[in-house]
């Protein structure tokens, strides 16, 4: 299955990590959840190019046959199939999906921008439960050939900007925000994904004498780029992509309450996910996935470079963007040294995504 947009050349690099698991390879059978979302497609996407044998989940029968479809030539091969999870929070919803499985990403999540926060419900019991749930099935029906999980969380664990502070992966949930942050929607989304990562790992301490496999997180900063599968229209998109068709399509600048934002494009985060699958040294560890910092009239200037005839975008200058303001800076060295992941610059999002929606008629 092949596609047309730009792919980027990685280096690979080696560390030496104290109790290194062994790698996964290319004849492993993986487990992705929430198999049909954004981050995870691309996951199914780049794991399959590899030569991975792939079980998905989803929640509807719907999307199931959507992702059969999609990657109906590794269906023939005997190398993809999908298993229905309607509800992940239930104890046991993943007893079935995990067994026989060399390793696991745990992309799926009932929460997407802390909405249900935002809106007054608590939203932390059903996150923290999807994340300890596939641990449980896990430690129960995998099996000892289960090696790694690899688990999303979110580059929002870390502090909110005040000082222009240096942070990098060694910082992540450390430095959480309180429960009872002011209500704007990232703010929100933080102390949900904090308490998700800290049950994940207090579960792979509580039961290290029982596993044999260890926990891996990756933590994306907003995640833009082309959408693979099916998107009938931009109002079905997800957030970040939506957000996205938004500024570029429409010249909409997003109700989102921060001055700045930190980027990377989704197609480098899901490599940073089977990466992080198959180096040794990467268990135990946080990955942030950053390719650079950003206000909106960053992503007119790119669209600018273009120089597109049929699209127009706002000047540098006009009232459109934001002030970068205090901003923390993240070294994401790690994911480098470690993973071998180089990022793909603004401009080669910004062309991607623009051929993307055009493809669809949008």
């Amino acid at each position: 299955m092949a596609l047309e947009y730009q792919s980027t050349s990685f280096s690979s690099y080696g560390l030496i990590f104290i109790e290194l698991m062994a790698g996964i390879s290319k004849s492993s059978r993986i487990l992705v959840t929430g198999a049909n979302g954004y981050i995870a497609i691309w996951v199914v996407y780049t794991l399959l190019e590899q030569g991975y044998t792939v079980r998905g989940t989803v929640r509807t029968e719907e999307k199931r046959k959507s992702l059969l479809s999609l990657f109906k030539d590794s269906v023939s091969e005997g190398r993809f199939e999908v298993f229905l999870v309607p509800d992940m929070t239930i104890t046991g919803a993943y007893d079935e999906a995990v067994k026989g499985l060399d390793a696991i990403v745990h992309v799926a999540s009932p929460t997407t921008l802390g909405f249900d926060a935002i809106n007054g419900s608590n939203g932390f019991e059903p996150v923290v439960r999807a994340m300890v749930g596939i641990f449980e099935s896990a430690l129960k029906h995998a099996g000892p050939q289960l090696k790694r999980i690899v688990a999303t969380s979110s580059m929002s664990t870390t502090p909110e900007a005040s000082k222009n502070k240096l942070f990098d992966e060694a910082t992540l949930s450390d430095e959480s925000s309180q429960e009872n942050t002011l209500a704007h929607i990232v703010a929100k989304y933080r102390p949900t994904k904090t308490k998700a990562e800290k049950a994940a790992w207090k579960f792979v301490e509580d039961h290290k004498t029982e596993i044999n496999w260890d926990l891996t997180f990756i933590n994306p900063s907003v995640t833009f780029g082309p959408i693979l599968g099916e998107a009938t229209s931009p109002d079905k998109l997800g957030t970040s992509a939506a957000i996205l068709y938004q500024v570029l399509m429409q010249n909409k600048l997003p109700a989102l309450g921060y001055t700045h934002l930190w980027w990377a494009d989704v197609r480098d985060v899901a490599l940073a996910h089977v990466r992080a699958l198959e180096a040794p040294e990467a268990g135990g560890q946080y990955f942030v996935t950053i390719a650079g910092a950003f206000d909106w009239q960053d992503w007119f200037d790119s669209a600018n470079e273009l120089g597109l005839p049929e699209l127009s975008f706002p000047q540098r200058g006009l009232s459109q963007g934001f002030n970068h303001g205090n901003i923390n800076v993240f070294d994401s060295d790690k994911v480098k040294k470690i993973l071998g992941i180089g990022f793909r610059d603004r401009l080669t999002t910004v062309r991607d995504s623009i051929k993307d929606f055009q493809s669809r008629g949008w």
